[in-house]
């Protein structure tokens, strides 16, 4: 029953692409059934905040980039592990101007071609397990027979928490602290 649903889905979905195309709007013909619709139908189902529904468009929009838009059912660890392998190479920090806007293929040239400090392990098994509740409800909701992300641990070397780099402490200067103190409980610092 849900493979006819989606076959449907992926028929509608195609020619009313290809009749906006015709009409003379650009725009990408989705093929099939991919990450964005199962993010979109998934998200109503299951009631997920918005923060969290962002943070799964914002990992399948660079999975998408890295790979292309292909159907849900053509997912396969091979595609999961080349993903986060090259993940690898993503920039700690995306929000600077130049970067937020940057495709994922760019953003891993740009940290390559500028020396830039790349994402750490513990980030990147975060950023990539985002995808695994999504997938995970795959064969439950009849989007597919089984789960493509069985199996795939995004696996990190392990590091004692004394080895773990310490942020050196940034106390406030007295010119900082000052619109903070009130009343005569305070010392006054010179």
């Amino acid at each position: 029953m849900r493979k006819a649903e989606l076959a449907t889905f992926d028929r509608v979905t195609d020619a009313e692409a290809k009749t906006r195309q015709a009409l003379g709007e650009k725009m990408d013909r989705p093929v099939s059934f991919g990450l964005r619709e199962l993010i979109k139908s998934l998200s109503v189902s299951t009631g997920v905040r918005l923060s969290t529904v962002a943070l799964h468009n914002r990992i399948a929009d660079r999975f998408i980039d890295f790979h292309c838009n292909f159907s849900l059912g053509k997912l396969t660890i091979t595609h999961l592990r080349e993903f986060s392998e090259a993940y690898r190479d993503m920039p700690a920090n995306t929000r600077p101007a130049p970067l937020n806007s940057m495709g994922f293929r760019s953003l891993i040239k740009g940290v390559k071609a500028k020396n830039l400090p790349s994402v750490d392990d513990s980030s990147r098994k975060n950023h990539i397990d985002t995808l695994k509740p999504l997938l995970k409800l795959t064969p439950a909701r009849g989007f597919l027979l089984a789960n493509p992300r069985a199996g795939f641990e995004v696996i990190i070397a392990k590091t004692k928490f004394s080895a773990k780099k310490k942020k050196a402490r940034a106390p406030f200067t007295p010119q900082q602290a000052a619109p903070f103190r009130c009343g005569a409980s305070w010392s006054k610092v010179s």
